[in-house]
């Protein structure tokens, strides 16, 4: 029988250089969301303002409360 050697058994692999490029990617995954929320939200408020303002016959701006 062949006995195969591995190096790093028994937990003395070091593990920090394969966590942190994974904790940099799932950072970077999170801040493009949240950026992405946030264009959103702000195309969301634009809508919302344009849709609450209207204009009379004279040009002037109405604001309707809701």
């Amino acid at each position: 029988m062949i006995t195969i050697i591995l190096s790093g058994v028994g937990g003395s692999t070091n593990w920090l250089p394969l966590i942190l490029p994974l904790v940099g990617i799932l950072l970077i995954l999170k801040f493009g969301e949240t950026i992405i929320q946030f264009i959103k939200r702000k195309r969301m408020d634009h809508v919302e303002h344009s849709v609450h303002s209207i204009e009379d016959a004279n040009g002037q701006n109405i604001e309707h409360e809701s």
